[in-house]
């Protein structure tokens, strides 16, 4: 709209254009809420040997058990919140397994962990992914660390005897 006022003429907008609102959370504050939508796996665990390969069906102590890890790698990400754009990415994570007797071994996705039972018992095997997650948004960085976690069934381990019924012959 043109005003007149005299000789001087001057335009007078009918809106008065807005400035973008500025973020009402932080950068980290962005990246927290990225992570939700990074959807983490959870790790699994495979062991051998099988109790299906003895004749008994079961699990026995003093039998060398090799644990394998899977299902968890390295991941990124590219999230927006309010304006922000974060990038994420992740390594892949450190492995810990408690077999339920009081061991912890750290392990890896690429590396094995062997574990020996001692005593007969009932136990729940869990394996946590310690994940280490850098963040960059804004001109600023960071990082967020977090775990995911699974477990097995409850597994009982026997003992077992052994018998020799007939001399070893020369």
């Amino acid at each position: 709209m043109y005003v007149g006022i005299g000789k001087i003429t001057c335009f007078i907008p009918d809106e008065v254009p807005q400035q973008a609102a500025a973020p009402s959370i932080t950068p980290e504050q962005a990246a927290q809420h990225a992570l939700a939508s990074l959807q983490l796996p959870e790790p699994s665990v495979t062991y051998t040997p099988s109790p299906r390969v003895n004749p008994w069906g079961k699990h026995f102590i003093g039998v060398p058990y090799r644990y394998v890890v899977t299902g968890v790698s390295a991941q990124s990400l590219t999230h927006s919140e309010q304006g922000i754009t974060i990038e994420m990415t992740t390594t892949d994570p450190v492995i810990t397994i408690d077999h339920g007797d009081g061991t912890i071994q750290q392990c890896s996705t690429t590396h094995a962990c062997t574990h020996r039972y001692q005593d007969p018992g009932t136990y729940i095997t869990t394996v946590t992914a310690h994940w280490s997650i850098t963040w960059e948004a804004l001109g600023q960085s960071g990082t967020i660390t977090t775990t995911t976690t699974s477990s097995s069934p409850p597994t009982r381990y026997h003992e077992i005897h052994t018998l020799l019924t007939e001399p070893k012959q020369n």
